[in-house]
């Protein structure tokens, strides 16, 4: 088996950093985009590997020069690299292999800008067999090629116009060709090459191999390794947050308690989050203990619980839902409250139980929470109190909560509402980020804090409240954050920097994750860095 990566581009999105080294040579986590390709390679027995370098090329050649290295490198050059594609670069590659006679034989084609998990390419050597595309299904990436797959399991299409709802998978632009199959890429590329057609991708070529029927290829689908496409600097702190999380994954395979966030989490309104029940039910049967903490503050957790069955189709008990509203419940019993002004729907008022008086001219506090049921005159009342010198009680801060089509205002935005009108900060914020939510949680289940992870979707409230308790989080890029505005705020290098919070991405990558990394444990030990 012999490996070709094509490492000429310039990288102009990782500029300034690419004003000094070529793409391949960005770092990643301390090591150069290039160094874990090698280094995968190399555990995979690979015969040798070509280089197709083009910009900077004294520098890949110094690079290989100092890596210590168990395979022979031959690099080629590709003088028009800034003018021409990577189908370019790979028909020098194969033009030089077969001046050698170097055709009969297995190669695995990349492109310089990935990094890949050691065992995703031993794996992809070790099992796959004749002309593969190796496809991640866990989600769809707008800026990488698309694949679609027949119903013989064999590929019909690659590009990367394929739409979300036409989709099967998205290529790791890793590609494995038969000594036959090779052969057939070479006469497609000499095809597009020799009509002057220069500046264009591989994947032209190997989509006229499937929709031509030149040659049956297949998918292999590699869900759950870790790789990332390296184009922009968040890209970079994609794949590091990624291999962060391998490097760490017996950590939370270890804790003993999975408490969960609701909605953006597990739901989105009436509707599950793709992939969320697999989750759980592999959680459960790796013997996790299960519980759910929200700051849903509309409805009592016999609705939640009725919720997440209807929903998610799974069996749950009610007392494993802890809520902002049993919080609320637990703060005025030791602040001795009892009358309160409350903008909280009905539900949630009865929730609260009998302990509690509505007092509209003279409560203790007023109680701001997510009123599914609010009224301009319960902001009105409201408002008049707090200026007369009563104190209030925001229930929990989110300013959204997400539904099946959207976001509507929640707890946090309806007492920020508040504070502007009336100038008057909040006496208190239950829920989450108060660490006290996973604490009580943590107590019934008679467990220490440091044995539960916590998956939620929101940095400023999920994260927060397990960072404070010092406990172990996966941040769920599920429902109110997306990864572009999480490295965009000033704290994202101080998140990537403790080894306490983790991104899981989506369920399908996760689950993928722990199945591959638990298959590695029964197999011997793993090969991430």
């Amino acid at each position: 088996m012999k490996a070709i990566i094509l490492a000429a581009g310039m990288g102009t999105r990782l500029r300034p950093e690419t004003y000094k080294v070529p793409k391949c040579l960005v770092n990643v986590a301390g090591k150069p985009i290039l160094y874990y390709q090698l280094k995968a390679f190399e555990l995979a027995k690979a015969e040798k590997v070509i280089i197709v370098t083009g910009y900077l090329m004294p520098k890949v050649r110094e690079f290989i020069k100092n890596i210590d290295l168990g395979i022979p490198i031959e690099l080629v050059e590709n003088k028009q690299y800034d003018r021409t594609n990577n189908m370019f670069s790979l028909k020098l590659a194969l033009d030089k292999l077969k001046e050698k006679n170097e055709l009969n034989d297995t190669f695995f084609i990349c492109n310089g800008d990935v990094i890949f998990e050691k065992d995703l390419i031993i794996d992809a050597v070790t099992n796959s067999r004749g002309n593969t595309i190796f496809i991640d299904r866990s989600q769809y990436l707008s800026e990488s090629m698309k694949v679609t797959i027949n119903q013989s399991e064999e590929i019909s299409d690659i590009s990367k116009s394929i739409s979300q709802s036409d989709y099967s998978g998205v290529s790791i632009d890793l590609y494995r060709f038969d000594s036959e199959g090779i052969k057939k890429l070479k006469e497609v590329v000499d095809y597009f090459i020799n009509r002057g057609e220069k500046n264009l991708w591989t994947e032209v070529a190997i989509q006229k191999l499937v929709q031509d029927k030149i040659l049956t290829i297949y998918p292999k689908d590699i869900t759950g390794y870790i790789w990332w496409e390296i184009d922009t600097f968040s890209d970079v702190k994609r794949a590091e947050w990624r291999l962060k999380l391998i490097n760490n994954i017996d950590l939370i395979l270890n804790k003993k308690v999975y408490a969960f966030d609701l909605d953006g989490t597990l739901i989105r309104g009436n509707r599950p989050i793709r992939g969320a029940t697999d989750f759980l039910n592999l959680s459960k049967s790796l013997g996790k203990t299960i519980s759910f903490i929200t700051n849903n503050s509309s409805m009592s957790n016999e609705r939640h619980k009725k919720r997440l069955e209807d929903t998610l189709h799974i069996q749950i008990e009610e007392k494993m839902i802890y809520s902002s509203l049993d919080h609320l419940k637990e703060f005025l019993k030791e602040k001795n409250i009892s009358r309160i002004f409350p903008i909280l729907n009905n539900e949630a008022i009865k929730y609260l139980g009998d302990s509690y008086t509505i007092d509209e001219e003279n409560p203790e506090a007023v109680i701001v929470g997510f009123d599914t049921e609010l009224t301009y005159k319960k902001i009105e009342k409201a408002c008049l109190l707090i200026e007369e010198g009563i104190p209030f009680i925001v229930v929990n801060p989110d300013i959204r909560c997400p539904v099946n089509n959207g976001f509507i205002p929640d707890s946090g935005s309806i007492g920020k509402l508040i504070e502007a009108v009336t100038n008057k900060n909040p006496y208190y914020v239950g829920g989450k980020p108060n660490p006290a939510m996973i604490k009580k949680m943590a107590e019934r289940y008679l467990c220490n804090i440091d044995e539960v992870c916590y998956f939620g979707d929101r940095a400023y409230t999920d994260i927060e409240m397990a960072k404070q308790a010092h406990t172990t989080s996966i941040l769920m890029l599920t429902g109110e954050t997306n990864f572009e505005e999480l490295v965009s705020v000033k704290e994202s290098e101080e998140l990537l920097a403790d080894n306490s919070v983790f991104i899981g991405e989506n369920y399908i990558f996760l689950r993928g994750v722990f199945e591959k990394h638990l298959s590695r444990e029964k197999g011997g030990k793993a090969n991430v860095l």
